[in-house]
This record gives structure tokens, C-alpha cells and sequence, in this order.
């Protein structure tokens, strides 16, 4: 196997051509990188939210079977979980009323 020594002008060539090729790299700088990227839109940008009345966010930990029966509301009655959750909610402070006023 014969190997071949590299000549300087060759690997001067070798850049020159390599150059043109694939992806022009950007974003060497902060300012070129931000200038390059565009600006993400959020998809709750707040009108959906008010549309609904949904504007204050509640988060809790509850067990993995309550999460698997929340998860399958949608598929099965055709809601969103959100929708599903205000309902259980709603329901379960009626019947506490009631129960109440027993």
C-alpha cells in the first residue's frame, strides 16, 4: 500500500473547493446567531385561553390510575382533558353542597 505524501497546495485546493460545498456555516457570533433565528410564536398566545374563561393554571400530583381515567376522558366521552377535569370538579362540590345541607 503506497502512501502518498500531502503537498501543501493541495490541501490549499482541497479548502478552496471544500468552501462551496454543504451548509454555509452561520452563527459565529451572538448577534449573527440571534439575527438568524426567528422568533417562535407560543400557540397559547392568550385568546384561546380567554375564549374559554381557561385563564389561571392549576397544577397537582395525583395517582397513576386518576391520570390514565383523565386521559382516556377524551377518546371516551370526547372532551379535553381540561374540560373533563372542570366537570369532575364542579360535580364532586355539588354533591358537597347537597350533602351539606342534609
Amino acid at each position: 500500500m503506497d502512501i502518498k505524501p500531502i503537498d501543501q497546495n493541495d490541501l490549499r485546493s482541497l479548502r478552496k473547493h471544500a468552501k462551496g460545498l454543504g451548509r454555509k456555516a452561520s452563527g459565529h457570533t451572538v448577534k449573527s446567531r440571534r439575527e438568524a433565528e426567528k422568533p417562535r410564536r407560543s400557540a397559547l398566545d392568550g385568546r384561546s385561553q380567554r375564549a374559554t374563561g381557561r385563564t389561571v393554571q392549576l397544577n397537582t400530583t395525583v395517582r397513576p390510575e386518576i391520570k390514565e381515567l383523565v386521559a382516556d376522558a377524551r377518546p371516551r366521552w370526547g372532551m379535553p382533558m381540561c374540560t373533563f377535569i372542570e366537570n369532575a370538579i364542579e360535580q364532586y362540590a355539588r354533591q358537597l353542597e347537597i350533602e351539606e345541607a342534609r
